[in-house]
């Protein structure tokens, strides 16, 4: 019977390098019962598919492996999961965080896309569907990945209080476990993200994307 990973062509999809022929390896190694080697492909992960908080097509492949990964009670280093899904739900493509750049580096940017016969806007429009994935798998998991408020990890539990930020309809019937970590927090730093997340998940509820493709289908444009 085939792995999850083994159920993807891995070299159409992209990593922070290149076609992501890495990726699924380090998706592998994570599922180790021996707990060093999976944090270290976990480390590893964090390095390709959310390389400096940029997510790429195969970043929205791995999501489901890894949700998988977080369900089994023995799988070590479940925080560090938790907190890599976190991160990937709440990234963004290269081009999308192109308005935050300085406006030499935006001109130069634009000015070596014209010379490839493209365009910020193109190249926008086709990481969207990316981000879009993201977005969509984050909705639903966003219920399990709040038990990670508890980490011992302090930059998982911020981590995890980035993505109530985001999801604040997800995470507006859970307001009692949120405000509860906010609480117990002892660390200031995270303690801030904490309150951050409280407030949007206190907000009167956003509209939402309507997006009801999978993953999958929308990093691969695919109808079900």
């Amino acid at each position: 019977m085939e792995s999850s990973t083994q159920t993807i062509d891995w070299e159409t999809l992209a990593d922070a390098y290149g076609p992501a022929t890495e990726v699924p390896v380090w998706l592998e190694q994570v599922a180790s019962s021996d707990a060093e080697l999976s944090y270290q492909a976990i480390e590893a992960l964090f390095g390709i598919i959310w390389h400096q908080g940029t997510i790429y097509s195969s970043s929205v492949a791995a999501l489901p492996i890894l949700a998988e990964y977080l369900r089994r009670e023995q799988q070590p280093n479940r925080d560090a999961i938790a907190g890599l899904i976190a991160s990937i739900i709440t990234g963004s493509c290269f081009y999308h965080g192109s308005p935050l750049w300085p406006k030499l580096l935006r001109e130069i940017e634009e000015g070596n896309l014209k010379e490839r016969g493209s365009s910020l806007e193109e190249q926008m429009a086709l990481e969207r569907p990316v981000i879009e994935a993201a977005r969509t798998f984050g909705g639903h998991i966003l219920p399990e990945l709040l038990a990670y408020l508890q980490s011992s990890d302090p930059e998982v539990r911020q981590m995890i209080a980035r993505a109530v930020s985001l999801f604040p309809n997800g995470a507006r019937p859970h307001l009692r476990v949120i405000k509860a970590a906010v609480e117990r927090e002892t660390e200031e730093w995270v303690r801030e993200s904490l309150q951050e997340a409280f407030a949007a998940a206190l907000r009167r509820p956003t509209s939402q994307s309507g997006c009801s493709a999978t993953p999958r289908e929308l990093v691969h444009g695919e109808e079900g």
